[in-house]
C-alpha cells in the first residue's frame, strides 16, 4: 500500500516522541553518577570510609598495620606481603612476592597511588601499578629510610638512617638523565649519565635527617634535622636554605599560604610563627600561646588549637570557634571546605564535621579512639596539627 504525501506526514507525526533507532549508532549510555567525595579514617577495629559531609561509613577493613590511601586505593603490609585493598569492593589483593621473598614492610605511596615503595632490610623495592611488577631497587641502609611523596616534582624524597644524604627518586618518565660525579663529567661528558626515570640522586646534607615533609604545591623539601632543627631542602640546587631553626613540636606543625605564598607554620614557646618556604624567612609571628595547628596548603586560614576548642586565625568576621560543650579536642584535620574534629569526654570520643567557616557540626558520629594517628592521607603535615597521643 502506497501513502500519499499528506498520509506520509500525519504518520510521521506521531512517531515525534519516539527514539529512532539507527543501524550501527549505539545508543548513549547514561552519565555515570558522580561519586561523593569521602575520606578514611582509623579507629579501633581498622579503617573506615566515611562519605562527607556527613560522616555516613561506606565500607570498613579489619586491617592491622601501617597503611596509606591513595588514589588507587588502600597500601599497607599483609603477613609480609604488599597488600592493596582496592576502591571498589573489600577483597584484598596481594602483590607478588618481591625479589629475595623477604618480609616486606611499607616506605611510602606515590602521590598518584601508581608506584610503592618497600624495604625488605637489604634493599628497597618500587612496585609499578600500571606494569603490575617490580620495577627497580635500590640499597637500603642497614638503619632504614624515611620517605616522602612529592606531588610537584613526582618523585620519592628519601633521608637514608645513619648517612647524612638526602636521596630523591624520579617517578616522572620524561626525567631528565643526571651525573652523579664530578662537575667535569658534567662539562665534559667524561661521566657516564644516570638515567632519569626510577634513577636514585644522592644529595649531601651538612647532617643526618630523622623525618621528611613535602608540601604538596611547592617544589622544596622540609627536613628535621637530629639535633631537632628544621632545614628547608631546595631540590633544585640540591642544598638546604638558611637559617636553621628550632622545632618545638614538629608533629604539630601544619601547612599553610600566606600573601599567596607557600608556607609552613609551627609552634614556638611563645606562640607560633609563619615561615616562608621560597626564603626561610619568618612572615608572621604570633605570641598567643596553642597546643597546635591545623591549616591547609592551599587556604590563607590556620585554626588555633587549645584543649576544648579550634580558633580560627587570623581571626575575622565569619569565623566562629569549633567546640563540643565538655569534650576535650583530641585531634583535627582540614579536608577541602570542611574540618574534622575527634573529641573525648572520659570513655565516649566523637568525630565531627564543619564547615571551614566553623560554628556547629554539621555531622557527627561515635568513634572509637586508636592506638596512634588516624589519618590514612598524606603526610605528618597535610592538615595534622594536634597531638594525638593525649
Amino acid at each position: 500500500m502506497s501513502l500519499n504525501r499528506r498520509q506520509f506526514c500525519q504518520a510521521a507525526g506521531g512517531l515525534g516522541s519516539l527514539p529512532l533507532a539507527v543501524p550501527g549508532l549505539a545508543r548513549p549510555a547514561p552519565p555515570a553518577p558522580v561519586p561523593r567525595p569521602s575520606v578514611w579514617w582509623r579507629d579501633r577495629q581498622g579503617a573506615v570510609e566515611l562519605s562527607l559531609p556527613d560522616l555516613t561509613p561506606v565500607r570498613r577493613l579489619a586491617m592491622a598495620g601501617p597503611w596509606r590511601a591513595s588514589p588507587t586505593g588502600l597500601w599497607g603490609i599483609d603477613a609480609g606481603r604488599l597488600t592493596q585493598w582496592g576502591l571498589a569492593g573489600t577483597e584484598a589483593q596481594r602483590v607478588p612476592a618481591a625479589p629475595g621473598d623477604r618480609p616486606l614492610s611499607l616506605v611510602c605511596v606515590s602521590a598518584t597511588g601508581e608506584q610503592v615503595l618497600t624495604s625488605d632490610g637489604l634493599r628497597l623495592h618500587l612496585w609499578s601499578t600500571t606494569a603490575q611488577r617490580w620495577v627497580a631497587h635500590y640499597p637500603c641502609p642497614a638503619q632504614g629510610v624515611v620517605a616522602a611523596a612529592h606531588p610537584v616534582r613526582r618523585s620519592f624524597v628519601l633521608a637514608p638512617q645513619g648517612v647524612e644524604a638526602l636521596w630523591e627518586i624520579y617517578l616522572d618518565p620524561q626525567a631528565e638523565d643526571f651525573y652523579t660525579g664530578t662537575v667535569h663529567d658534567f662539562q665534559f661528558g667524561e661521566g657516564v649519565p644516570t638515567r632519569g626515570h626510577l634513577g636514585l640522586r644522592p644529595m649531601p646534607m651538612p647532617t643526618g635527617l630523622t623525618a621528611l615533609a613535602v608540601h604538596p604545591q611547592h617544589f622544596h623539601v622540609l627536613a628535621r634535622t637530629r639535633a631537632g632543627e628544621a632545614l628547608i631542602v631546595n631540590l633544585d640546587a640540591r642544598r638546604p636554605l638558611r637559617p636553621r631553626r628550632a622545632v618545638h613540636a614538629w608533629g604539630l606543625s601544619t601547612w599553610c599560604t600566606w600573601q599567596g605564598q607557600a608556607a609552613w607554620a609551627h609552634l614556638t614557646p611563645t606562640g607560633f610563627e609563619v615561615v616562608g618556604l621560597d626564603d626561610a624567612a619568618t612572615w608572621v609571628q604570633c605570641p598567643r600561646p596553642a597546643r597546635g595547628l591545623v591549616g591547609q596548603a592551599d587556604r590563607e586560614l590556620l585554626w588555633r588549637a587549645d584543649e576544648d576548642r579550634l580558633q580560627a586565625w587570623p581571626e575575622r568576621a565569619g569565623r566562629a570557634p569549633i567546640a563540643r560543650a565538655g569534650a576535650q579536642l583530641v585531634t583535627a584535620r582540614a579536608v577541602g571546605d570542611l574540618v574534622l574534629v575527634l573529641w573525648r569526654q572520659a570513655e565516649q570520643a566523637w568525630l565531627t564535621c564543619h564547615s571551614a567557616s566553623g560554628g556547629p557540626a554539621l555531622a557527627e558520629t561515635p568513634w572509637t579512639l586508636p592506638a596512634g594517628p588516624p589519618f590514612l592521607h598524606g603526610d605528618e603535615f597535610q592538615g595534622l596539627g594536634v597531638d594525638p597521643g593525649l
